[in-house]
């Protein structure tokens, strides 16, 4: 590795030789003419020339190709440790990655029954070849929005003449910028362009169109909406018919639960009923007679016909047990 000083100044350069810091000395135009000379920037580097036993790189400061081999011969006749330094190239164009923006407002197209629409899109693409897009446009960008546009214009064209008019205003607008965008993308690629976006903004149509797209648009929703409620009244009609056949159900099976638990609570009381008139008859009889004197005597508007020797009477002429 060898180390140069990038200086101008004559006491910097001498006192880095003079201490072995350096291999050479690398200067150019714009050091040189920073530094104050008596006889110019030229007689600089000649006493930097006689003043350097190592090698002097200089850069020459010229811009075309007549004057940088002209100057790069005299300063080569200044010294034999000289080194010229070139440009290697004449011109240096520049091209800007960023992603540009093209907009068109109002572009007349045509529907599949030749109807008239007026649309607004706008285009994003950067250069992603340089080499390519100045190949392919001379760098101009105006250029190149020209050829992207007049790309993107045609896929736009044939996208809308396959689609009528109620395709165009009630579809998805990325569904028909998709179908070119691949094929675009392709052809940009070649120019040494990407195609970032292409989105379509606004779609304009003539009034007495527009009229009857509306009309129709309506329409079709008022078929959709009849569809749905015809769908939402048979869902409903399902879930009340599951509902009621539920509610069947919960009642047999709560009815025939009452009877069960009131056959068993009357089997139960004619089980105590038993027992107890086993225990004691004539009690039973007389409780018995009691209960259908209360159930029977004393409500208004009763008419009881019975015969006064029955035994209803039995307790009532005679308390007594029987013996």
């Amino acid at each position: 590795m060898r180390i140069f000083i990038a200086s101008a100044k004559l006491d910097d350069i001498r006192w880095a030789h003079s201490h072995g810091l350096v291999d050479g000395v690398l200067t150019t135009p714009s050091l040189l003419t920073a530094q104050v000379h008596p006889a110019g920037a030229n007689d600089l580097l000649a006493d930097i020339c006689r003043v350097a036993t190592f090698p002097v790189a200089v850069t020459v400061g010229a811009v075309n190709a007549n004057d940088i081999y002209r100057d790069a011969r005299e300063i080569a006749k200044l010294s034999d440790t000289v080194i010229v330094q070139i440009p290697f190239v004449e011109d240096v164009v520049k091209f800007d990655r960023r992603v540009l923006t093209v907009n068109f407002s109002g572009e007349q197209f045509l529907t599949r029954e030749s109807q008239p629409l007026a649309i607004d899109y706008y285009i994003k693409w950067r250069i992603s070849n340089a080499s390519q897009f100045y190949q392919s446009t001379g760098g101009d960008e105006q250029r190149a929005s020209g050829l992207v546009g007049d790309k993107i214009q045609d896929g736009i064209k044939n996208a809308v003449a396959r689609r009528t008019l109620k395709d165009i205003v009630t579809s998805d607008r990325q569904a028909v910028t998709g179908e070119f965008m691949a094929d675009a993308g392709k052809s940009m690629d070649a120019m040494g362009i990407v195609l970032v976006d292409v989105r379509l903004q606004r779609i304009d149509l003539q009034e007495e169109v527009a009229a009857s797209v509306y009309e129709s648009m309506k329409r079709t929703f008022e078929g959709i909406a009849r569809t749905e409620r015809g769908e939402g009244e048979k869902e409903k009609n399902i879930v009340m018919a599951e509902a009621d056949r539920k509610r069947t159900e919960l009642v047999a099976k709560a009815l025939a639960d009452a009877q069960r638990i009131r056959g068993e609570g009357e089997a139960s009381a004619a089980a105590i009923y038993a027992q107890a008139y086993n225990r004691n008859p004539e009690f039973y009889s007389f409780y018995r007679s009691l209960q259908a004197y209360r159930n029977s005597l004393g409500r208004e508007g009763d008419v009881l016909v019975i015969s006064p020797d029955s035994d209803f009477f039995r307790y009532l002429k005679n308390p007594s047990p029987r013996r």
